[in-house]
């Protein structure tokens, strides 16, 4: 056990065992050297760094190629450098290795030639140490058209950041990790800074604190997803809570991890391998930290009147304020059955040109002759918030009533 008392004796162990490590790795057969058919060009590399390497030097070179970077393995890296007239470490971003090997006294060409940020390629490598560009073999420079991810059509963020637009002079809009990141992109322009996973609700306290020493009158407003709530949104809201922060909490509850996979969450009632566990219900989590009533709006954000409320609740609010945004993803199984022959349809005679309904970013909203048109192979599944953001009443729905 990591306790302070045996702390510092398990420092010393932990050095010697980083020294057998070091052993283990001059000899084990993920670090390995391959000779090419001369000995100029030594090229000390890893991972992917190494296929690329290959593709633009041959078999000329000789190869160093690491598969355990740490600790790393000084003798080998000595014993392969010797053999050489000119060492290249070819790495991607920060020169790890290359630092490793000068911090032997070996001279290397590395960083001081190639990029630091970015990915690489055969190309790339050619072009900054062998001073060639090939004009054979495939190029990835071709210009295209910019198309920037967006969300689904029917997904149910769309109808929350509908809400967040309208509110922007009032609140400071603080997105996090997942599907909702996308509402930073126009039009929804519903973000205004994101950092990093669960810093949704933790950075909101401080920056709370900031605004009320300027006197700037609007009110923070932070975005999780269930997942990220899960994962690191509770602490973060105790916090909330125990400052008595005076911010807008948002869960945006999909009931899946969606951007990545569909992986399932403690709130969706499944485990990892599929099986059944009980649900963690996330309003009687929040209930539980002392949020009452007045405090808390539970809402579906695909009804704008909904949504518009509850975020003027919050702003009118002194204090913490939690709103939880709940309705299923719509790719989910059950959600496409439910809204199975449901779309959304214009009546161009109705329809003024007036283009508010492309302000919700909805994919299968478009334009032709001067009059919406609604694609059902877009993937409408009649969510329903293009009807009730059109002043002309132009847009019905089909196939049912959600």
């Amino acid at each position: 056990a990591m306790l302070p008392a045996t702390a510092r004796s398990r420092h010393a162990i932990r050095e010697r065992l980083l020294l057998e490590m070091e052993e283990y790795a001059n000899d084990c057969p993920y670090n390995r050297i391959e000779m090419g058919t001369d000995r100029k060009i030594g090229i000390i590399t890893s991972g992917i760094s190494y296929q690329y390497a290959k593709e633009a030097f041959g078999e000329a070179a000789g190869f160093l190629k690491l598969g355990l970077t740490y600790p790393y393995p000084r003798k080998l890296i000595r014993e392969f450098a010797s053999q050489f007239e000119t060492i290249y470490v070819i790495e991607e971003n920060d020169p790890y290795l290359e630092n490793a090997v000068r911090s032997l006294g070996i001279d290397c060409i590395g960083k001081d030639r190639l990029p630091i940020c970015g990915e690489l390629d055969a190309q790339i490598i050619r072009r900054y140490l062998i001073g060639e560009t090939r004009t054979d073999i495939y190029g990835t420079d071709a210009e295209i058209p910019s198309r920037p991810p967006v969300l689904c059509a029917g997904c149910p963020h769309r109808g929350f950041f509908h809400g967040v637009n309208r509110n922007l002079k009032r609140i400071v809009a603080v997105g996090d990790i997942g599907c909702y990141s996308l509402g930073v992109n126009p039009p929804l322009n519903g973000l205004d800074y994101l950092i990093c996973m669960g810093s949704g609700f933790s950075s909101m306290i401080g920056l709370a604190k900031a605004l009320e020493l300027q006197r700037d009158p609007r009110k923070v407003l932070g975005m999780l997803g269930d997942s990220t709530f899960f994962h690191s949104g509770i602490t973060s809201l105790i916090d909330i809570v125990a400052t008595n922060a005076n911010v807008i909490a948002c869960i945006l509850d999909n009931s899946i991890t969606a951007m990545t996979g569909h992986q399932d969450n403690p709130g969706t009632g499944r485990s990892i391998t599929g099986d059944a566990i009980p649900v963690i219900d996330i309003e009687s989590v929040v209930r539980s930290l002392g949020i009452n009533d007045d405090r808390l709006r539970v809402i579906d954000p695909l009804d704008r009147d909904s949504v518009l409320e509850a975020i003027e609740s919050g702003i009118n609010t002194k204090g913490p304020f939690v709103i939880i945004a709940k309705s299923p993803c719509a790719l989910l199984r059950e959600t496409v059955r439910k809204n199975a022959g449901r779309c959304c349809v214009v009546d161009a005679d109705k329809c003024t040109g007036c283009k508010q309904c492309l302000r919700i970013a909805c994919p299968a909203v478009s334009f032709e002759n001067r009059k919406a048109r609604i694609d059902v192979n877009a993937g409408c599944n009649g969510c329903g918030l293009c009807m009730q953001v059109c002043p002309a009443g132009a847009i019905g729905r089909t196939g049912g009533v959600r």
